[in-house]
């Protein structure tokens, strides 16, 4: 089950948290049996190996988000970080994850934000449509609704675009339906400029948890040689 929609800058599936303390339990209990089993030396054996796992925990589980401020959207994926720009943004979609149209042509995914089965259409209410503030004629697919991950970080999402569009001066007409509609150009900003104004998308290496997979891996491994 999905978080409810926060109103801090950051947005984690309730998965996150789950997995944070199952892992910290776990922890405890390998280093637990290493000592056991085999003293200090068993622990720095293998230590390695835990740090490895609890990485991997945390770039996969835990680190993953979507985070929004007034410049635009950080989607913080398991070894890569993505910045959109608010005037970068074309539209919104939820199709298999939160995922962001750029108004170059790139599509980028939120790992933090997966879509849900389409089981939950059948559990869709009215209230819903209201939080959602769908259009009618248009179907709401599981993957937008409230019940999924990737429908609560969409409509956070466009709703602090359409915040940051108004404070810009650059709403009314021109503001991104509930849908998926990036904003019109009735405001008379072309679509270059906004992607001018705002600067480009910035794809960049998680530089961290790169260096903690890499450095344990091979401590493992010179670890099991041993």
């Amino acid at each position: 089950m999905p978080s409810r929609e926060p109103s801090a800058s950051t947005f984690r599936p309730a998965s996150a948290t789950v997995a944070a303390v199952s892992w910290a339990v776990v922890t405890v209990g390998w280093v637990w049996l290493a000592v056991r089993d085999g003293g200090s030396a068993g622990l720095v054996r293998q230590l390695p190996a835990i740090v490895l796992a609890a990485t991997v925990v945390y770039a996969v589980l835990v680190r993953p988000a979507v985070m929004v401020d007034g410049d635009g959207v950080r989607l913080r994926n398991v070894l890569r970080d993505v910045d959109v720009p608010w005037a970068a943004l074309e539209r919104v979609s939820t199709r298999f994850a939160l995922t962001l149209h750029t108004l170059d042509g790139q599509q980028v995914r939120a790992w933090a934000a997966p879509a849900s089965g389409r089981h939950v259409d059948a559990r869709l209410t009215a209230g819903d449509v209201r939080a959602l503030g769908w259009d009618d004629d248009e179907p709401l697919t599981a993957s937008a609704s409230t019940a999924s991950p990737s429908g609560v970080a969409a409509a956070w999402v466009r709703r602090e675009w359409r915040r940051a569009l108004a404070d810009a001066g650059d709403g009314g007409p021109g503001t991104p339906p509930a849908g998926s509609s990036a904003p019109s150009a009735g405001s008379g900003t072309t679509p270059a400029a906004r992607a001018g104004a705002g600067g480009g998308v910035v794809h960049r290496t998680a530089r961290g948890p790169v260096l903690w997979l890499v450095g344990s891996a091979a401590l493992t491994v010179v670890a099991l040689l041993a």
